[in-house]
């Protein structure tokens, strides 16, 4: 099948683009690398998904443990870079000096599991509110998603954000509750607060072996398997015998997960029906899962062929393709749905719709919060910003005309009377990175005047 559209998704100066049937719009999906990766893996074993959470709940760490732990990366590092590398993902030099995710960051691995090799494409995203427009972009063409939820803290202000997100663009999602080894870890005060403040029918699929510096690993309920995770760190995933002071909490914890596929899903509501609880296999439980959590789309996508922009109204060359990882790029000739890749020289704003042709058609945007800075009902701190000198105001238009394309919150307008530009964005960190960017990124002496909040009112 030839590709039929995709939506650019702008970001780190590249674009993700994202291949869907004209016919099905509903569902999403990737233009795939055809490399060695994925040779031998069919299209339902890809999994395209991105992480999203509170900021510091530990999303990037959790993405770099799933490329340890897949040997994709031979070495974990932390997010604030104290040992002069970094996390993977963040490898801007902000984001290693902050500690926080400023850009969405995609990359790829392959994952081995019961005699099926699966491919994962991953997008890292930002969790701080400022920069929210990240996650929108994200989500709305995903896959899925993992929400992940700190064991200590519980739901938290952005996790409501990231939940509503989700929610807009029928994502379906996995949570995942993290930091159960530190003291005061609350895993089943925090599912209690999934299901009460987000309104989330969950049912763990995982239940933890003790919690702090008591855990000891988990239960499958699906299987009903103890596993444990020994090595220097933690990377040999071993058997382990269910305690028995457990084995009446996980019955209780599996017979609610089966109950609850039942009720959503045809299939296996009949197998429920006819056969009972007791009959419900593993395999029967997984693939009930799958048929509620993964869509699945068809097509492909070739170096070279032009593709056509609607908003434009003109074809646009397509020079090379890209598979990424987080900043390291793997030049591509092919592309099949199921991978993420990223198009160089296209100049076109996220959200724009390309497609073949003879189709015409404009997709669905994603949600971008007013940022307007007469828009009454916008969340946004205002600031003039001062450039000096005028080779440095070429650099500067150029600097904000690229940041706006990639980033529709942030706006730059002129004041007639005070004759000063003016910053607007979500909040004084995310005005601060992008002045931080001139200086660093263009070589720009620029300097931000006294911050202005105006009106909050941002979903």
């Amino acid at each position: 099948m030839s590709t039929k559209i995709f939506r650019a998704y702008s970001s780190r100066g590249s674009l993700l683009p994202t291949l869907r049937n004209f016919g099905r719009p509903h569902r999403r999906c990737f233009a795939a690398a055809v490399s060695a990766e994925l040779e031998g893996i069919a299209i339902d074993q890809i999994r395209n998904f991105g992480i999203s959470a509170h900021v510091d709940s530990g999303k990037t760490t959790l993405t770099e443990r799933i490329l340890f732990y897949t040997g994709r990366i031979n070495s974990m590092h932390e997010i604030q870079g104290g040992d002069g590398v970094g996390a993977k993902m963040d490898s801007m030099e902000l984001e290693r000096e902050r500690g926080i995710t400023i850009q969405s960051a995609a990359t790829f691995t392959n994952w081995s599991c019961g005699g099926l090799k699966h491919h994962f494409n991953i997008i890292d995203t930002p969790g701080h509110i400022d920069f929210q427009i990240e996650v929108e972009r994200s989500l709305r063409v995903l896959d899925g998603a993992i929400l992940v939820v700190c064991g200590l803290q519980g739901v938290q202000a952005q996790t409501y954000t990231v939940d509503r997100q989700m929610k807009r663009y029928g994502v379906p999602r996995i949570c995942f509750i993290n930091k159960l080894d530190k003291e005061l870890s609350e895993p089943w005060k925090t599912v209690e607060q999934l299901r009460e403040k987000l309104g989330m029918k969950l049912v763990p699929i995982q239940v933890p072996i003790g919690r702090g510096s008591e855990l000891k690993g988990i239960v499958d309920v699906i299987d009903r398997t103890g596993y444990q995770f020994a090595g220097r760190y933690g990377e040999k995933r071993e058997t382990m015998p269910i305690p028995p002071e457990f084995k009446a909490q996980i019955e209780e914890v599996r017979s609610e997960l089966i109950e609850t596929i039942a009720n959503l899903d045809e299939k296996f509501g009949d197998l429920y029906l006819e056969k009972g609880e007791a009959q419900c296999s593993a395999e029967d439980i997984r693939a009930g899962i799958r048929r509620l959590t993964i869509q699945r789309e068809m097509g492909t996508l070739r170096k070279g062929i032009p593709i056509y922009s609607p908003a434009l109204g003109k074809r646009i060359p397509m020079k090379k393709m890209y598979r990424m990882h987080s900043n390291e790029a793997e030049e591509i000739q092919v592309a099949r749905a199921g991978d993420i890749v990223a198009i160089s020289g296209m100049d076109v704003s996220t959200g724009t719709t390309l497609c073949d042709e003879s189709l015409d058609v404009t997709l669905s945007s994603m949600y971008v919060p007013d940022t307007s800075v007469f828009h009454s009902r916008s969340s946004l701190v205002l600031s003039s910003i001062q450039v000096s000198g005028s080779a440095d105001v070429i650099k500067f238009n150029k600097a904000i005309k690229r940041f706006q394309r990639e980033d529709p919150t942030f706006k730059v307008t002129f004041d007639d009377e005070s004759k000063e530009s003016l910053l607007c964005g979500m909040g004084e960190l995310h005005l601060e990175i992008y002045a931080e960017r001139m200086r660093r990124e263009y070589g720009i002496d620029v300097k931000l005047g006294e911050l202005q909040l105006l009106n909050c009112c941002v979903e």
